[in-house]
């Protein structure tokens, strides 16, 4: 079976709820490169990697929710806050503080279908300073160094995902799919339907265009703001912006309905650009901590359309 048929294969069979959709995580990861990129000159290559980023910032919908792969995966997407937070009260930070196996086991209550994406994005993290770390210290054959950025590349925008999901409001609750609200259906609706029509409308980078001038304008004090901030800390504040709009959306989705996806895309539009931008400066802030390296594009043609699947740490290996 050749590669490009089983990459097909495993966008036929991936399922499960995709926060923003393609599009919507695609313009997280590149509108975060390009800020990102303003940094530090060092930084250009994430905006000269743009569209790898985006790419990778997809793979773990579609490539890593492969079936073999989908039960260990599907449940880093998400955080419904409202559990931890009857479970663990005001000890929530203390309780996100420890790492998966340590929390698992401090507290079984807390079920693996709450959430767990705080955790897999600082566990790649680990990786990517890994990376980041080695790139820096130096690496004098070229093949290798290029194999190590292709790395750091993959890992990046797998992290943008993870990062994009907690920028999404249906992402950060128990009430993912208006099931406890009598509006079943709203999850892909919001994400997928409208993310698309605003794309659409009037141009095909129209919502882009927006997150981006959005994310820019809005960039220099997020900075400062969230300098001091933890990786966990930058996380729940996403989380927390994310859910405080639940209501908003909910209620936009009460009174438009969904049978005009126009007149829908319209009541949604300010609040999606407003979560997207969030999303890629939370995003940026977090890659930024992770650069500073040289990047030889010399020659550097690298590019992965099927990462491999990175593993979630368990109490089984753990004991390895």
């Amino acid at each position: 079976m050749t590669r490009s048929l089983v990459l097909t294969l495993v966008l036929l069979f991936s399922v499960g709820a995709h926060a923003w959709g393609k599009r919507g995580h695609t313009i997280v990861c590149e509108t975060a490169g390009n800020l990102a990129a303003g940094v530090d000159k060092k930084n250009e290559f994430l905006a000269a990697h743009s569209f790898d980023l985006g790419f990778y910032c997809n793979v773990p919908d579609l490539v890593w929710k492969h079936p073999k792969t989908y039960q260990l995966e599907k449940n880093n997407h998400f955080m419904d806050l409202e559990i931890f937070d009857r479970a663990l009260g005001e000890k929530t930070k203390d309780a996100f503080s420890l790492d998966r196996v340590a929390f698992d086991k401090a507290h079984p209550e807390v079920k693996e279908e709450a959430g767990r994406s705080y955790w897999r994005v600082r566990e790649l993290e680990v990786s990517l300073t890994a990376l980041t770390d080695a790139l820096k210290k130096g690496i004098g054959d070229t093949d290798k160094r290029h194999d190590v950025q292709l790395d750091w590349l993959v890992l990046a925008g797998a992290i943008g995902h993870y990062i994009g999901d907690l920028s999404q409001p249906l992402h950060v609750t128990e009430n993912y799919d208006g099931q406890m609200s009598d509006q079943k259906g709203i999850h892909s609706f919001y994400e997928e339907a409208i993310v698309d029509e605003l794309s659409r409308v009037p141009s095909p980078n129209a919502l882009a265009g927006d997150v981006g001038r959005e994310a820019a304008k809005e960039w220099p004090g997020y900075q400062k703001r969230v300098a001091k901030l933890s990786t966990l800390e930058l996380m729940m504040d996403l989380a927390k912006t994310s859910n405080a709009g639940l209501a908003k959306l909910l209620a936009a989705d009460k009174k438009t309905g969904r049978s005009d996806v126009s007149k829908a895309s319209k009541a949604h539009r300010e609040q999606i650009v407003s979560r997207l931008a969030n999303g890629a400066m939370t995003l940026a802030e977090l890659w930024k901590r992770n650069t500073g390296m040289d990047f030889d594009e010399k020659k550097f043609y690298r590019f992965d359309g099927a990462p491999a699947f990175r593993a979630v740490p368990s109490a089984a290996a753990s004991k390895d």
